[in-house]
């Protein structure tokens, strides 16, 4: 990119440019003040050296658990040949998607060392009657929280949803506790 291409980004793709870089926008007031840390994010990754080849990301969907899982690592450790240096599993909000959060590598890489091989997994909540959860969820309890007192707020938060236990038990259909993707 070129100084010019900043000049007509929207401001969406200037916070993108500027997230990438690893920079934020602290003390960027107006719009001019964003570009030229959009031109610096520019220059930062311009001065960056390229990523070793070995640690070229890659997808794959796997079942883990007992759920579908999409996968995200450095090619090397998805194909096995290298242990990751480090795991992050992260579990969609209610309602939501795996893929949601399928970007997460992109935003959050270049803030680590670029020698780390880190291992991303996004598993998908089961799907039930309400939608996608990793347990159930008491709408109608929820609902009429708007007009209860302090006594049934307190008692509904310490109740312990349908389905928790099962979704915080470890599946016994896997012999091997650190299974490769």
């Amino acid at each position: 990119m070129v100084d010019a291409d900043v000049d007509t980004m929207s401001l969406k793709e200037l916070k993108e440019l500027i997230a990438k870089a690893g920079l934020n926008l602290d003390g960027c007031i107006e719009k001019p003040d964003i570009r030229q840390r959009a031109r610096e994010a520019l220059a930062a990754l311009a001065a960056r050296p390229p990523a070793p080849e070995s640690t070229s990301a890659g997808s794959a969907k796997h079942t883990l658990g007992g759920y579908s899982c999409i996968v995200k690592a450095p090619a090397d450790v998805l194909s096995g040949a290298v242990a990751a240096d480090l795991a992050v599993v992260v579990l969609h909000g209610y309602g939501a998607s795996n893929s949601d959060f399928a970007d997460v590598p992109n935003l959050v890489n270049p803030q680590l060392d670029s020698k780390k091989r880190v291992l991303y997994v996004f598993p998908q909540a089961p799907m039930s009657a309400i939608g996608a959860a990793w347990w159930q969820i008491d709408i109608m309890g929820f609902l009429t929280l708007a007009t209860a007192g302090e006594a049934a707020i307190a008692k509904m938060i310490r109740e312990e949803p349908k389905g928790l236990k099962e979704a915080c038990a470890t599946s016994s259909s896997e012999p091997n506790p650190n299974p490769k993707p």
